[in-house]
């Protein structure tokens, strides 16, 4: 009997440093590491959520701090390397965080983080300058055996590479691929008509493809994007290519699993809530939550699918 009240108080006695610590949680701001710069949709993510976690957690105070450079490594590497105290948090976006890791230049592995779960993906797109002759894939695709074209990407390794990459092998055709430093300089390339096509994600052409000023050939998903019903996918079209990018939550590993609890507990909440949906709709972010554990395994199919680009076409 002697031996297990003993036992039983080492038990009690080794939980309560955890549980102290959580207690005093958080006594300093929270910092979220957001791997690219300020003003994209990483970045506004990050910002809703940390907007509406202050609003509904008193005590809790997040501030964003912007590390872009290298695709996002530098962002994720700063997270991978932050103390495990529960003050650093960060939102990684794929498949860059992978395709550094498979390339062999990341300074981290998925080992190197607590994952906490997603909160978006953007699905990826085709898109063709206002008055190009290209009108689907297969014109992409025939255009292409015929001259060379020129196609911008967004960063090699990024989900605009791989996709681009996955219709080279699938069409049997080859591009001169351009790697942009972002977004912006993709938009004015093809509202520029300075490239034949480029390969990007939904919520950065939307408007203009609402607007008449670019044509969405594709949507590289499964299915339909009801924000965009006219608009066939590369599987319709015949093309079995696939792409998003998503953006989740994730926190060094090691953190003090007391105060993950308890910063699940608010990603869970503020991402499910009205508001955040509201803000979402708002900006062009497309939702996917998945928890932890799912987000966790869709990131090791990802680093899986990744490796089998790279071993066929090294970066």
């Amino acid at each position: 009997m002697l031996a297990k009240t003993l036992l039983a108080s080492a038990v009690i006695a080794l939980g309560l440093p955890s549980l102290a610590i959580a207690d005093d949680y958080p006594s300093k701001p929270i910092s979220i590491v957001v791997p690219s710069k300020a003003g994209g949709s990483t970045d506004s993510t990050a910002r809703m959520f940390a907007e509406l976690a202050e609003k509904n957690n008193p005590g809790f105070e997040f501030v964003i701090k912007n590390v872009p450079g290298s695709g996002g490594q530098k962002g994720f590497e700063q997270i991978a390397r932050a103390e495990a105290d529960g003050y650093t948090i960060g939102l990684n976006f794929t498949p860059q965080l992978v395709a550094h890791i498979v390339s062999k230049r990341a300074k981290y592995t998925l080992d190197s983080f607590k994952v906490m779960g997603n909160v978006a993906q953007d699905p990826a797109i085709v898109v063709v300058p206002n008055g190009s002759p290209i009108k689907s894939m297969d014109d992409l695709a025939k255009l292409a055996k015929e001259k060379a074209l020129t196609v911008a990407v967004n960063g090699i390794g990024s989900d605009d590479f791989l996709a681009a990459k996955a219709f080279e092998e699938a069409a049997g055709v080859s591009f001169n691929l351009l790697p942009t430093k972002g977004s912006t300089e993709q938009k004015a390339g093809v509202l520029g008509g300075h490239v034949d096509a480029a390969f990007m994600n939904l919520s950065q052409m939307i408007k203009q493809h609402a607007a008449g000023d670019a044509l969405i050939i594709a949507l590289l998903t499964e299915e339909r994007d009801p924000h965009l019903k006219e608009v066939a996918t590369a599987l319709e079209q015949g093309y079995d290519v696939k792409m998003r990018a998503t953006r989740g939550f994730v926190a060094p590993a090691g953190i003090d699993p007391a105060i993950q609890g308890k910063l699940d507990s608010i990603l869970k909440e503020v991402t499910e809530s009205d508001a955040f949906k509201a803000k979402a709709a708002k900006s062009n972010i497309f939702l996917l939550l998945q928890n932890g554990d799912d987000y966790h395994a869709y990131l090791k199919d990802l680093q899986t699918k990744t490796q089998s680009v790279y071993d066929k076409a090294p970066w």
